[in-house]
């Protein structure tokens, strides 16, 4: 069973969708009746055994017919609507990256990538299958993730040509 309520709810809601791209609603909302609430009832003891007030009656539903909410607009105009931009292929091909260096060429590449995974690596092992090994294996491990990170620092190049903004080099 639908209470008033629901008629007046569905009629609000067919004249939004009816107005869906004009400016204001035809009807303006109606202000919603506030119950009273308990703060209208006396504190005194003897007004305990009055009879409560009957509950108002629900009015009879009207003989017109709930409107019909009309068909949804097409979205495919007007301000709404988007269409995803036509992507252009462009055909990239990113370029063959350079291959490593030579252990003979580039000692410090190898020494900090040595250190930076090595160092790590022992440590795991250690932890794993010998947890009751010496601290000298763990202090090894440590000073060995050190050097590489060290090292790789000092790779690092200690100036950059003003004129060349590239941004990062991957």
């Amino acid at each position: 069973m639908t209470s008033p309520d629901d008629h007046e709810v569905n009629a609000r809601f067919a004249d939004i969708v009816a107005n869906w791209n004009g400016d204001e609603p035809q009807t303006a909302p109606d202000p919603p009746d506030v119950p009273a609430t308990g703060s209208d009832v006396s504190n005194n003891p003897s007004d305990a055994h009055q009879p409560m007030p009957e509950a108002p009656a629900e009015p009879e539903p009207s003989s017109t017919p709930t409107p019909t909410p009309p068909p949804m607009p097409d979205v495919t105009d007007g301000w709404r609507a988007y269409s995803l931009a036509e992507e252009e292929d462009e055909g990239f091909v990113p370029p063959a990256p350079a291959p490593l260096p030579a252990p003979t060429s580039d000692w410090t590449f190898w020494a900090a990538l040595l250190g930076l995974t090595g160092g790590p690596l022992l440590l795991l092992y250690r932890v794993l299958a010998d947890p009751d090994g010496g601290k000298l294996p763990v202090l090894f491990a440590i000073a060995l993730f050190c050097a590489g990170f060290v090292i790789l620092v000092l790779r690092s190049p200690t100036h950059r040509d003003p004129s060349d903004d590239d941004g990062a080099v991957v």
